[in-house]
């Protein structure tokens, strides 16, 4: 188990217009330490993201974190 033993959750979270991760690639944004973007919906499409993927407003991430960074995973995502 590659995860410190925190508890570790699976959330959707939606990227909003402004926020810190709007506009940027996935591998220029400073995720928080054991988390994971699982997954990225956008529109009715389903994609498997790599580093150079751009995310954009209305995105919907797929994260797999402990639930520690769940506060630091909104603050880049929110607007």
């Amino acid at each position: 188990n590659a995860v410190s033993g925190e508890a570790v959750s699976v959330e959707e979270i939606a990227v909003e217009a402004g926020a810190a991760c709007d506009g940027q690639r996935i591998q220029d944004v400073p995720w928080p330490r054991d988390c994971v973007v699982a997954s990225l919906r956008r529109g009715r499409r389903v994609l498997i993201p790599h580093g150079d993927t751009l995310l954009q407003a209305g995105d919907i991430l797929v994260v797999v974190a402990e639930e520690q960074t769940r506060e630091a995973l909104q603050r880049l995502c929110q607007g």
